[in-house]
């Protein structure tokens, strides 16, 4: 069986490697390893989501912390949750449709990994004793899409010209966050396989693999437009795609968008490295 505990993250196939009970002890870890009063939990599309998010908030309200569950999300949803709360994303990314995970965010937008929190998380699930406490948590329900948007609409400020996209997003929560950040901009845009479906039975959730940008780049040579991007199942990994329909490589688009940023504001890195594996 594989090892659940990754270097950045939690994730493994659903229910070999991760179930509700590995939830339920991970939730009341949480809790002890980050002394929290109060934890933001959202989740994808995934099959097996609503079920570990279940079991994941009965830990965390049976450790004494509060839960604010808003529900289907994306990751940088979570992570904008992040900046006053700590937060748990149930999500496996851009893994095939068996696996689950829970990307765990700090306040403050520390994301957690081995040296930054996770090893003490695992430490704790593992030796499976937990304190004792006087009183359960609460459990009350949030719609975060709303500030997240207005946040983004407040530093992405710029005169767009009008664009024509196409936007796979790949039945992933792409689906459901894209047309609220672009609702009102100068953008005509369409979106393929926009119904959030944790089966992803177009293709998987994965832009940065070629044979999953095939649909999209296709409709781009058919069609008249300015631009094509690809989201993964939980929205923090995008790929994009140019007028002629061919791939992007990711390290030039990053390299765009430092030069859009550095002009706007002095708290941008002058340095950047990037790996290609």
């Amino acid at each position: 069986m594989a090892e659940p505990f990754k270097s950045y993250d939690i994730r493994g196939i659903y229910p070999k490697e991760i179930d509700e009970n590995f939830a339920y002890k991970l939730g009341r870890a949480i809790v002890v390893a980050l002394k929290s009063s109060k934890i933001v939990v959202g989740r994808d599309c995934r099959l097996s989501s609503p079920a570990l998010t279940k079991s994941l908030i009965y830990g965390i309200t049976d450790q004494g912390a509060d839960v604010v569950d808003i529900g289907l999300t994306s990751t940088p949803v979570c992570f904008f949750e992040a900046e006053k709360n700590d937060v748990v994303m149930v999500s496996a990314s851009h893994n095939p449709p068996e696996y689950n995970g829970f990307k765990i965010t700090q306040k403050g937008v520390i994301k957690l990994g081995k040296e930054t929190g996770l090893k003490k998380i695992e430490d704790i699930y593992r030796a499976d004793e937990f304190p004792d406490v006087d009183k359960k948590g609460n459990v009350v329900e949030k719609d975060a899409v709303k500030s997240y948007v207005e946040k983004i609409r407040s530093i992405v400020k710029a005169d767009f010209k009008p664009l024509k996209v196409l936007i796979d997003t790949g039945n992933g929560m792409g689906g459901l966050i894209v047309p609220e950040v672009l609702k009102g901009l100068p953008v005509k845009y369409e979106i393929m396989f926009k119904e959030p479906d944790g089966r992803f039975p177009n293709h998987m959730p994965n832009p940065t693999k070629p044979e999953n940008t095939k649909d999209l780049q296709d409709k781009i040579k058919k069609g008249n437009y300015d631009l094509g991007a690809a989201y993964d199942a939980d929205c923090d990994r995008i790929f994009f795609i140019d007028e002629t329909g061919e791939r992007i490589r990711a390290d030039h688009i990053l390299v765009l968008l430092a030069q859009f940023f550095s002009k706007r504001s002095k708290r941008v890195a002058r340095s950047l490295v990037t790996w290609l594996c």
